[in-house]
């Protein structure tokens, strides 16, 4: 999916255990690429290596498990830095907060190299993401905007919001989130969920609409 709006070719790979989309954002002017969210970090390289990508960092918009369990091979491989947000940083060594204890063993990230907070700006060539803060599926959950796409992490399904009775979940935050964020984008965001299709915001609003009339 090419966008050239923003000199970024947007690759979508579904990946690991379950179905986690890891998206790989690569510049249309050097193939430099930011990976987001690897779940299976062979088959994320095998794309990277089959489109002569050159990876210049790994984000995790959260630190459960199936979104940072690619981290150490392309770390390995590439010698690349992880970014997550501050919060959630010490998911990425705690396998009972990323839940690797009872899904697949114990998983231990590498350490984060830099830690991200609501705001920052990310660069490289002409593409800028922007981080924001979007607690409730953990406390210290991003999501990452670049012009009008918004890659969600589990902030947001096509057919429901993120679950908040996992570690860090909480449900108060999570309201809190969807009314002074994800109400306040533009409708033709285009959002680009943790699971599950992307689309534009209008795609996802029947989902948090029947949230708040059921809940």
């Amino acid at each position: 999916m090419k966008n050239y709006n923003y000199d970024a070719e947007i690759i979508h790979i579904r990946n690991g255990d379950f179905g986690t989309n890891t998206y790989i954002i690569v510049s249309m002017i050097s193939s430099k690429a930011i990976i987001i969210d690897p779940a299976d970090g062979e088959a994320v390289d095998k794309v990277i290596k089959s489109n002569e990508i050159i990876p210049q960092m790994l984000i995790n918009t959260h630190g459960h498990y199936d979104h940072i369990s690619g981290n150490n091979i392309l770390k390995e491989n590439y010698n690349i830095p992880i970014y997550i947000s501050a919060k959630d940083s010490e998911y990425l060594t705690d396998a009972g907060l990323n839940m690797s204890t009872y899904l697949a063993g114990e998983y231990i990230s590498a350490k984060p190299d830099i830690l991200l907070y609501e705001g920052k700006s990310i660069q490289m060539d002409n593409i800028e993401l922007i981080v924001h803060a979007t607690p409730g599926h953990t406390e210290g959950s991003i999501a990452l905007s670049l012009g009008n796409m918004l890659f969600s992490g589990d902030l947001i399904f096509r057919d429901g919001i993120g679950r908040t009775d996992l570690p860090g979940g909480d449900m108060d935050a999570m309201i809190n989130t969807l009314k002074t964020f994800y109400m306040k984008l533009k409708f033709d965001t285009i959002i680009f969920p943790g699971h599950g299709n992307h689309g534009t915001k209008n795609d996802f609003d029947i989902a948090v609409q029947q949230f708040f009339y059921t809940y």
